[in-house]
């Protein structure tokens, strides 16, 4: 354990788990001691009994000690070295260091990238502090952790993550855990890079040394058989039946039994000590927190020599711990404090509650808002509970604890009509249900979102002012959209009615764009765009510079997909000029999301990588980069850079975040990963991540989503060599041809030809008839779908730009279905791609186009010179290398000698058209490019025996040339790779 605080390991963190008392804390305790020697300082951070609605409690601990080492000049050097938005984060959890920044808001919805900004931060501090000095972090109790440090936790030890900076953690193993934490802890187990080390009951002859240790003195094998029977070798137990033995004596015949169960010794313990040390006891246990001498006299109402006897009592007693670095005092343990707690009235006990509240507010605390709640509500003192639950919601959503701010949300709608109305005059219930509302969401449950929405506007809608109705009724617009379109778009649209006779609000504007989407997404996209702009000239009329921004940015996707693209770039160049009173994330990503998805399909691939990398930096140096946004922008430089043939490009922007199992947020950029692994020939890998994506999305995700995977799936299995189009990429084009995504399906209708095709080509090259007319059917319903889409896919239009190399493409694999020469065709496919500057698809049309050539019977030199450039093109893309240079090797065509030539999967065996296995074995070097000299000196035969074989299989197969021969022996997979 030594050897983890200090460093010494590879594991960034430890677990240490055992029962209650089993000697946890005293473990980490000795271990802390030990390296402190070294210079190594450790920042402890306790979860107490209570840290469920006391959002990071542990996590401030921790910034607490590091605020005391060298008088806070230390906190100062690390802050001045982190990028500056870390000073602004970290003050959330550290008031004391200075004013908040931002000013407190209600509750929006933040996509996650508020808390994973907060996360970021707290690691970055964390790795500056190791960079500077050897530390280590030590949270203990985690099973009783609040859900936002348990996050952060998952945070840290997640790969790519590490806090420079070891953890230990400590955890009871006899707690009832919480499905949360259950779920935390399997996947801490799994976790490559940290220890879990379960501690047991100690021996027998070890409780005998635990116990002479404490007694300072031999005791008898009787004794520590006697403790050892009860205490079952727990530490804690165990010190507690030798202070009892010793405070009566050993050798005494007459002294007492030791009670048989622990919450009896306890209990016996206690009654031991003097009137005014049990005080203090009661006080400690109620507050269940480290309390200073001078709360304790003011809780007790004693004198202050008296607290200070009972506490000099009770430590010498072992019924507290030794003082912390801020002087403060607990009970010895947890255990302790639940034996007193159920001793006593409940009257007694209420009351104490009390009066550890109003202490506790007196002090002026930062940051326990929940605590004096708490304690208010176990004083059954709903009135003063109610503004204290207000102020705790509003702390918990500072530090972005939305699990916690909804639950104090909650109890403070729960608690509305309990308390008399002055007492709540001040406050706001429907910005209570709205905020409760986003909270939950930002939490991750959109269905409790929902009800509280549906709750609010049934309770106060009918009795609201209008400005209150604008934001319920959008609120309730926003959650309905999650189960009924139509049930959002009513709601949306009061919201628009009654805010058009206010003066702008943001509400309004929020509620005017999403009014729009809704149609949109219903099958309305003409009434999208004018409901945009009515949102932005309401934005500019209220000076709402963030809305203006970015609804500039969504006007100028939506000129781009109409093809008007003078208004695009104007929008997007006003967008870019407006700075908003404070830099806002996820503004910025809206603005880089729309921009460089227009860039895309306007055919800008340098520009949108452009835009996307100065983005990708500003999220760097805002700590958002990993947030859900910023990865769609990735991801759509990623897809600029494939398309511009820059594979190392888009390594270098995916390879180093996608390895893990990915998630709903990340599973674009994984989907990215399995093309780029496709073009780089690592098919197994790219078939392994596109599982890992499909089995996340589920049958009602969006429809998007659904055909990417599809569209990713359809070019790994052509790579592979497997034609057959999977049993649901028809449906998923379908359903995609009904969004407004239905302009941009053109590719996927010609890889599904392209698909067709190659069944169509094996088909006929092994007589097999029936694959030849389901190819026939399928392309019959491609072709239905084109015609019943509300957009032809592959109509000419200016957006996207490559619409029509599309339709050339599609064009062109149709002749290939039909058995067709096409050369004429391909060379017009070739001539767009080259326009549009897309190498690999140029050099697959060029790869299509010199088959068609040789297949035709023309000279391998009227091939050369497409299929050189085609091998040119195609750098990177091993896949299509390959298919071009084993064509140039049948046709006998030099191409300048590649590097890579990765193996494709075995073609499945077909009907070998009654070749002799000599005649197999003279095609497989037919097929290498070899001459009949060549030919027969492998097969130690006469060249004039090797141009027998060679007529024969020309008769065999119906073919005139040697280069239709090997080409139809390909696509009959009678090549053998």
């Amino acid at each position: 354990m030594a050897g983890v605080l200090g460093g010494d390991t590879d594991a960034v963190a430890m677990l240490l788990v055992g029962p209650a008392g089993v000697g946890k804390s005293r473990l980490v305790a000795e271990a802390t001691h030990v390296v402190a020697q070294s210079d190594v300082t450790v920042l402890t951070g306790w979860c107490l009994g209570l840290s469920e609605g006391l959002p990071f409690l542990p996590v401030a601990d921790v910034l607490c000690r590091l605020g005391e080492l060298d008088g806070g000049q230390f906190l100062n050097v690390l802050l001045s070295n982190c990028p500056p938005f870390v000073r602004g984060q970290v003050v959330r959890l550290m008031p004391q260091l200075e004013e908040l920044g931002e000013q407190w808001r209600p509750a929006e919805l933040d996509g996650g990238w508020l808390r994973q900004r907060l996360f970021d931060a707290l690691r970055r501090l964390l790795v500056e502090l190791g960079s500077l000095r050897r530390a280590a972090v030590v949270i203990e109790d985690v099973q009783w952790a609040d859900p936002s440090t348990l996050e952060l936790l998952d945070y840290l030890l997640a790969p790519g993550h590490a806090p420079g900076v070891p953890l230990l953690l400590t955890c009871r193993r006899d707690e009832e855990p919480t499905p949360r934490l259950t779920d935390w802890s399997e996947r801490v187990h799994r976790h490559a890079r940290v220890r879990r080390v379960d501690l047991a009951a100690m021996t027998e002859e070890e409780t005998g040394e635990q116990v002479e240790h404490l007694v300072g003195h031999r005791v008898s094998g009787q004794l520590v058989h006697e403790i050892f029977s009860r205490s079952e070798g727990n530490a804690f137990f165990t010190e507690q039946l030798a202070a009892v033995a010793e405070e009566d004596g050993e050798h005494r015949s007459n002294r007492r039994p030791l009670p048989a169960g622990l919450t009896t010794l306890l209990l016996a313990r206690t009654a031991q000590v003097s009137a005014s040390a049990r005080e203090v006891m009661v006080a400690l246990a109620v507050a269940a927190r480290p309390l200073s001498e001078a709360s304790l006299v003011r809780l007790c109402g004693q004198p202050e020599t008296d607290v200070r006897a009972a506490l000099r009592e009770l430590l010498a007693q072992r019924l507290l711990r030794q003082p912390d670095h801020a002087g403060r005092l607990q009970l010895r343990h947890a255990l302790l404090a639940e034996a007193i707690s159920e001793t006593m009235l409940a009257s007694d006990r209420r009351e104490l509650h009390r009066q550890v509240a109003e202490l506790m507010a007196r002090e002026r605390q930062i940051g326990v808002a929940a605590e004096i709640a708490m304690h208010f509500a176990e004083a059954d003192a709903p009135t003063n509970e109610l503004p204290w639950r207000v102020q705790a919601a509003i702390e918990a959503e500072t530090v972005y604890a939305w699990n916690e701010a909804a639950g104090q949300w909650r109890r403070v709608i729960s608690l509305w009509d309990r308390v008399p109305t002055a007492a709540s005059a001040s406050l706001d219930l429907a910005q209570a249900y709205l905020s409760a509302a986003a909270a939950e969401d930002n939490a991750g449950d959109a269905e409790a979102a929902a009800r509280l929405a549906e709750q609010a506007v049934a309770r106060l809608a009918t009795t609201a002012g209008p400005e209150t109705a604008v934001r319920l009724y959008g609120a309730l617009g926003r959650f309905r959209g999650i189960e009924s379109l139509p049930a959002s778009e009513d709601a949306l649209a009061i919201a628009v009615e009654v805010g058009a006779a206010l003066p702008p609000s943001r509400d309004y504007v929020w509620a005017l764009r999403s009014l729009a989407r809704v149609r949109s997404e219903q099958g309305r996209p003409e009434d999208e765009r004018p409901l945009m702009v009515r949102a932005f000239r309401a934005a500019e009329r209220a000076g709402f510079l963030a809305e203006q921004k970015s609804l500039l940015a969504e006007l100028g996707w939506l000129a781009t997909a109409d093809g008007d693209i003078a208004d695009a770039i104007a929008d997007f160049d006003r967008a870019a000029r407006i700075a908003p009173e404070s830099e806002d994330p996820r503004v910025e990503a809206l603005v880089a999301i729309n921009h460089t998805d227009a860039l895309l399909r306007l055919g800008e691939l340098e520009q949108a990588v452009a835009v996307g990398a100065w983005t990708i930096d500003w999220a760097e140096r805002h700590g958002v980069l990993n947030s859900p946004r910023f990865l769609v922008i990735r991801r759509n430089m990623v897809v600029a850079q494939i398309e511009r043939g820059d594979l190392d490009g888009a390594a270098h922007l995916v390879d180093s975040i996608t390895g893990e199992t990915p998630t709903l947020n990340s599973v674009t950029i994984y989907l990215c990963r399995a093309d780029l692994d496709t073009r780089r020939g690592r098919l197994a890998e790219a078939a392994a991540v596109l599982t890992n994506c499909a089995d996340l999305v589920t049958s009602g995700a969006d429809p998007e989503l659904h055909y990417v995977i599809a569209e990713t799936r359809i070019q790994l299995d052509l790579w592979q060599g497997q034609f057959d189009v999977p049993a649901d990429a028809l449906s998923i084009l379908e359903r995609y041809c009904r969004t407004d995504g239905a302009p941009f399906a053109g590719e996927m209708f010609v890889l599904m030809l392209r698909a067709c095709a190659g069944v169509a080509e094996r088909a006929r090259a092994t007589g097999d008839g029936d694959s030849l007319d389901s190819a026939n059917q399928l392309v019959a319903r491609l072709s239905d779908l084109r015609s019943a889409a509300p957009v032809d896919p592959l109509a000419a239009r200016r957006v996207p730009v490559t619409t029509h190399a599309d339709l050339l493409s599609w064009q062109a694999e149709a002749t290939r279905l039909r058995g067709e020469s096409g050369t004429a065709a391909w060379q017009r496919a070739v001539e767009a791609w080259d326009g549009l500057r897309r190498p690999h698809r140029a050099a697959y049309a060029r790869w299509r186009q010199a088959e068609a050539i040789l297949a035709q019977g023309q000279p391998r030199t009227a091939a050369a010179g497409p299929l050189r450039t085609a091998a040119a093109q195609a750098a990177g893309h091993v896949p299509l290398s390959k298919a071009i240079s084993d064509l140039a090797r049948r046709a006998r065509i030099e191409l300048t000698k590649r590097d890579h030539e990765t193996p494709l999967a075995e073609p499945r065996p077909v009907r070998s058209f009654g070749l002799t296995e000599r005649e197999l074995a003279v095609l497989q070097l037919l097929g290498q490019g070899k001459t009949n000299p060549e030919i027969g000196s492998a097969l130690f035969i006469s060249p004039r025996t090797a141009s027998v074989h060679v007529t024969n299989i020309l008769r065999k197969l119906d073919v005139a040339t040697r280069v239709q021969a090997a080409t139809l022996a390909e696509r009959a997979g009678l090549l053998g790779g």
